[in-house]
């Protein structure tokens, strides 16, 4: 359980960075990305 915890705390953390990279890049491809992975 503690292991699945840390991995959705470092996938969250990874989102957050995601996001603002895609506020940088315009978010185009980023989201065609994100929405490839989910």
């Amino acid at each position: 359980m503690a292991y699945g915890r840390s991995v959705r705390r470092d996938i969250a953390r990874r989102n957050m960075r995601r996001r603002d990279f895609l506020k940088v890049s315009g978010g185009v491809a980023g989201a065609a990305m994100l929405g490839g992975c989910a």
